[in-house]
């Protein structure tokens, strides 16, 4: 289960990459169709129903990131904000320690 301070530094983490990719595009407001692919139920995120108002889905599709955003089909095509949170995840990796 997920603790509360776990849960804090997911959503800082996922909030410096979501204001990251909006800096890199230019665009100002992050769609509201987001979702969170979590890759693997044994990841901490997939205890959780949803992160940031967006709700998390599990899949068994390997990835060299424990998550990543998803979102309508128009909205990459046209911003490039996946390419730009993909990015932030590989500059600045997801550090957690549960002491």
């Amino acid at each position: 289960m997920v603790n509360l301070e776990t849960r804090g530094h997911y959503s800082e983490y996922m909030a410096k990459g979501v204001r990251y990719a909006l800096k890199e595009t230019g665009l100002r407001q992050w769609p509201e169709s987001t979702i969170v692919i979590v890759h693997g139920a044994y990841q901490p995120l997939a205890d959780l129903d949803e992160i940031l108002g967006w709700p998390i889905y599990v899949t068994n599709t390997p990835s060299s990131n424990e998550f990543g955003l998803a979102f309508k089909s128009y909205e990459e095509a046209n911003y490039g904000l996946l390419k730009a949170f993909n990015e932030y995840l590989d500059i600045a990796p997801l550090e957690i320690n549960d002491d």
